[in-house]
């Protein structure tokens, strides 16, 4: 172990001091970690005393080092939640939300297009995620981008919204040097309190740790300078009649050298160097690199930043200047010639550095720069250098002592680990390239855990450890069962009904306005799911008359092949299948199922060109689309202008239109298992589908839609309005859609176990209950929907 003077901490040092590590005692509560990457919020929220319910991230490489260390068999109900895009209501109550956002968008080297880059679009769903499940406290963290003034709009309409769904927000920015690590790493993090937790409005950000690290006591294998002392300088000595720039940071004082050196031809400072510095060059020679240095700015060259001077402008700066004077530097690969422009350094982008270095910081230094996933070209001294008094002695000590001898080494990902606040037991990627991009990309783990041991001391939001069990977080079958028999499952269903319906009447009134333009995709798209769909109609309603033989054994085998599930759970669907059913509507329903094998190859093309146009979109969205498309194309395709038995009459247009309904039944498979293909599960299996249509099409749920005498074997075609037919199609899409979701999940499969099963069939009733109760939007919808078929008629 290194010694130590008063003032500087090694890595051990801060951990005993961290509150991770702090006598604050240990509070439960859950968390979910969102963009998790490799776990830098997990790490230090779990040192706190909280418990991981789930996670989201997509890079494969993060997912692999973050499971290894955190993913067991004892955390068997640690869900991985997939992509963020396709997260609604979490199968859990959680107290914390915490994430990383992507933050390229908002950077520099993202080039600030902010909520233009898809990827700033995953702030909306980060606050939709927030919305639907209420957790007590959220954190997020960005770059500082993300608050400069040109992204000043998008950034306070973030903090409006968040505000608007319930909670009092506050952000600040953080640097990872306060809290006890040399990396000069500014970051902006957003804390949301739910407003009805008491003390919600008095939470202050952590205070700076009364800690100086420096380098040398993170980076193995660099000298110990824990007495070294930095001699004090006059500013006139290093600036001589130059003003003190205004670029310099916090950590460069204004009377001492600077602990770091810049290779970079372009700029000049005290510890600038640059090419004809380590080139061997006469002092002519020089004489000319300064003179394009100083000069290469200025307007009367061009308007560049930077700009290549004629062989005549250098001539009247340079006294008998010669050609060959000039051809001999481009020898040398110090400058270049641009044609018709003039001469201009080969160096010449401030960050390129040169011979693949940009900075070199010296052991003692106070901070590295931000560590980045791109990774950067700066390296570390091994050695440290004393008692120089002027800069010009300073810089010539520096390139014999340690750049010829090269004496300095590059920033490890083991030291990038460190620099972040990453305990020593984490294990990293064995890759040391994947290694560095992901520390690049983390949270810092020191200043998430003061900033979650605020939280914890001055808002009061928990009730003590002991109320872990009250979540059920010791007992994922209390866990699951508390979750799935939550409220606001059916809540939530009722608001997607009322989402999706609006945005049925949207979809609606674009194919109608992509019909009067006659060019655009949406109505390609449409025409296209037309053409595919006619003929499953037609060879569907050809395979009516083939009556099934022993349907009931053929559906219990259905469900015992396609859903790996125990006797128990089987038996249990089956029985709702038998008691909800007429056997006349089961073997319709077989039927359809059995009669409708949708031609994968062009089913997943439909569903693949819609991802290609549409690559933003979740799998809901584009499975809503659909949806849409089936129900229109039945609807402005195959109505009959009759009313169907026992319907009351309705003054709309749309409730006198009927439908065929064994004509639109192949069309509803088919929907599925489209649906099914933009969650990934392109195998027809039957057992899905019967238990969507149980799920959907229920004898009770049929006579509220005034269409139970389906069950009857007395009407051999029956027909239904266009109307109800529409509230079908969304009732079986959305029924597939939670389906699939929640098979995609893994451990939250519907069908793992009856209390999933059950709680799922009571969401899917609240999204129909929703969706009858918006009849008359829908109707109105429908008869716009006739106008596009005549509209189609005319193209």
């Amino acid at each position: 172990m290194k010694t130590l003077t008063k003032d500087v901490y090694s890595p051990s040092q801060i951990e005993s001091i961290d509150p991770c590590k702090s006598k604050l005692e240990k509070i439960g509560f859950t968390f979910v970690d969102l963009f998790a990457g490799i776990g830098g919020f997990r790490i230090a929220l779990e040192e706190l005393g909280g418990k991981c319910l789930g996670y989201s991230e997509i890079d494969k490489a993060a997912i692999e080092v973050y499971e290894k260390k955190f993913i067991n068999n004892s955390n068997s109900a640690d869900i991985r939640l997939g992509d963020i895009r396709n997260i609604d209501k979490f199968p859990f109550q959680v107290d914390v939300v915490v994430g990383g956002v992507p933050c390229q968008p908002w950077s520099v080297a993202g080039k600030l297009k902010g909520f233009d880059d898809p990827r700033g679009e995953l702030w909306f769903d980060t606050l939709r995620v927030v919305r639907i499940n209420q957790p007590k406290i959220f954190i997020f963290e960005n770059v500082k981008g993300l608050i400069e003034p040109i992204n000043k709009k998008h950034f306070e309409h973030l903090v409006r919204s968040f505000q608007s769904i319930g909670y009092f927000v506050k952000w600040q920015l953080l640097n990872s040097y306060d809290f006890g690590l040399p990396q000069n790493r500014e970051r902006v993090f957003i804390v949301g309190i739910r407003k009805d937790l008491e003390n919600a409005q008095e939470f202050s950000f952590p205070e700076p740790l009364e800690i100086k690290p420096k380098l040398y006591s993170f980076i193995d294998g660099v000298k110990d300078c824990s007495n070294f002392n930095k001699s004090k300088i006059e500013p006139q000595i290093l600036y001589g009649d130059k003003k003190i720039p205004r670029s310099r940071n916090r950590f460069q004082k204004d009377d001492e050298l600077n602990d770091f050196f810049v290779f970079c031809d372009t700029r000049d400072g005290h510890t600038t160097i640059h090419s004809w510095d380590i080139i061997r060059t006469s002092e002519r020679e020089k004489l000319i690199c300064y003179t394009i240095l100083k000069n290469r700015r200025k307007k009367k060259y061009g308007s560049k930043d930077g700009n290549p001077l004629s062989f005549e402008d250098l001539a009247e700066l340079i006294p008998d200047l010669k050609q060959e004077e000039l051809d001999k530097l481009i020898r040398k690969n110090i400058l270049r010639y641009v044609k018709n422009q003039g001469y201009e350094f080969v160096n010449s982008k401030n960050s390129a550095g040169i011979n693949g270095i940009y900075r070199i910081f010296l052991p003692h230094s106070d901070i590295i720069p931000t560590l980045t996933a791109t990774g950067n070209k700066d390296y570390i001294a091994n050695i440290s250098i004393e008692g120089c008094e002027n800069p010009e002695e300073y810089k010539d000590k520096f390139i014999k002592e340690i750049y010829q001898t090269k004496i300095f080494k590059p920033i490890s990902a083991k030291d990038a680990g460190k620099l972040q606040g990453f305990p020593d037991w984490f294990i990293m990627a064995k890759n040391e390239s994947s290694a560095k991009k992901q520390f690049g990309n983390a949270v810092t783990v020191s200043v998430v855990s003061n900033l979650m041991k605020s939280l914890l001391t001055q808002v009061n939001f928990y009730k003590g450890y002991d109320s872990a069990t009250e979540y059920g977080i010791d007992d994922e079958k209390e866990l699951k069962h508390q979750a799935k028999q939550d409220i606001n499952l059916q809540v939530e269903a009722k608001k997607e009904a009322k989402q999706e319906i609006h945005a049925l009447v949207k979809f609606v009134a674009d194919t109608q306005s992509a019909i009067q333009n006659k060019a655009t995709k949406d109505i390609e798209q449409l025409a296209m799911s037309f053409q595919d769909t006619q003929k499953a109609i037609e060879q569907n309603t050809q395979a009516v008359a083939n009556a099934l033989v022993n349907s009931e054994k053929q559906a219990r085998e259905w469900l015992q092949q396609t859903i790996q599930v125990g006797g128990e759970v089987l038996n249990f669907i089956w029985k709702i299948v038998n008691e909800l059913w007429s056997r006349y509507w089961r073997d319709r329903i077989i039927d359809a199922i059995r009669g409708q094998r949708p031609k994968h190859f062009k089913a997943k093309e439909v569903v693949r060109k819609l991802k290609q146009d549409y690559p933003y979109e979740t799998n809901r969205q584009i499975a809503n689309r659909l949806i849409y498309e089936k129900a229109l194309f039945v609807t402005i395709t195959t109505p009959l202008p009759i009313l169907a038995a026992g319907i009351p009459k309705v003054g709309t247009i749309a409730s006198k239109i009927t439908v065929k309904f064994l004509g639109i039944r192949g069309l509803l498979v088919e929907m599925i298992y489209q649906i099914g293909v933009c969650y990934g599960f392109d195998e027809f299996k039957e057992g899905d589908y019967l238990i969507i249509f149980t799920w959907a099409l229920r004898r009770e749920k049929l006579a509220k839609l005034g269409i139970d005498f389906l069950l009857s074997d007395s009407i051999p075609d029956p027909l239904i309005p266009a109307v109800t037919n529409m509230i079908v199609f969304l009732s079986v899409g959305y029924a597939a859609c939670e389906f699939y979701e929640a098979k995609a999940k893994g451990a939250g499969s519907p069908i793992a176990s009856i209390e999933a099963y059950t709680s799922l069939l009571r969401k899917i009733d609240a999204y129909l209950e929703e969706a009858i109760l918006e009849q008359r939007t829908i109707e109105a919808t429908v008869d716009e929907a006739i106008t596009v078929k005549e509209n189609l008629e005319s193209i």
